[in-house]
C-alpha cells in the first residue's frame, strides 16, 4: 500500500501547493480518496469512508500502515511549516524592531516591567545566537555619531530633521533658517 498526498502546481505564484486530500494506492492504482476534514484525531478513518474503497477494503495491516505514514507526514509537515516561519521570521526581523523601536521612543506603546523584562531577555538570546553562528557585534566608531536625523515634534507631527549638513548646500541652509526662526543660534542643537 502507498499514500500519496498531491500537490496543486497550477498555482498563480507558480509554487506548489499540498491539495487536502490524500490517496491511498495499491500497485499504482487509486484505491481510496480521503478529505483531510474526514479524518477523526488525525489519521483514522470514518467506515463511511472506508467503504468507498475501490476493490476490496482496507485491511488493518494497511490501516497501520497508514497511521503511521501519517504520523510520519505530520511531523515532516510540522518541520516544514515551522522553517518556513521562522525564514519568514527572519526576513523581516529589522522591520519589526525598528518599529518596535519607534513605538517606544515616542510612547506609542505601553509597556509594564514583565514586557520589558521578557522584551531584555529575548535581546540577550538573540545576541546569543548570532555570536554562536559567528557573527561579532560590530565595533562603533569613536568620536561624533554618524547619525543624520534628529526627530523633532512640531504641534503633534513627528518629523525628520537633518542633524548637519556640508555648510555649502541647500539643506544646511533651509536648517539655518529653521533655527533662526525658532530663536536658536545656528549650530544649536536641539
Amino acid at each position: 500500500m502507498q499514500f500519496k498526498r498531491p500537490k496543486n502546481t497550477n498555482t498563480p505564484d507558480g509554487v506548489p501547493v499540498k491539495v487536502n486530500s490524500f490517496q491511498f494506492l495499491r500497485s499504482s492504482k487509486l484505491i481510496l480518496s480521503v478529505k483531510a476534514s474526514e479524518l477523526v484525531n488525525g489519521w483514522d478513518i470514518p467506515a463511511e469512508v472506508l467503504a468507498r474503497a475501490k476493490g476490496d477494503p482496507l485491511t488493518e495491516e494497511e490501516l497501520a500502515e497508514w497511521k503511521a505514514w501519517k504520523a510520519k507526514h505530520d511531523r515532516t509537515e510540522l518541520i516544514e511549516t515551522n522553517i518556513a516561519r521562522f525564514r519568514a521570521a527572519q526576513a523581516s526581523v529589522l522591520e519589526v524592531v525598528s518599529n518596535n523601536i519607534m513605538a517606544i521612543d515616542h510612547k506609542l506603546v505601553s509597556l509594564i516591567e514583565a514586557d520589558a523584562a521578557e522584551q531584555w531577555e529575548l535581546i540577550d538570546d538573540w545576541a546569543s545566537a548570532l555570536k554562536k553562528a559567528g557573527f561579532k557585534r560590530p565595533k562603533r566608531p569613536r568620536g561624533r555619531s554618524k547619525a543624520k536625523r534628529v526627530i523633532y515634534d512640531d504641534g503633534g507631527c513627528v518629523q525628520w530633521l537633518p542633524n548637519f549638513f556640508p555648510p555649502d548646500s541647500e539643506d544646511f541652509a533651509r536648517y539655518g533658517a529653521l533655527l533662526a526662526e525658532q530663536g536658536k543660534p545656528p549650530g544649536d542643537e536641539a
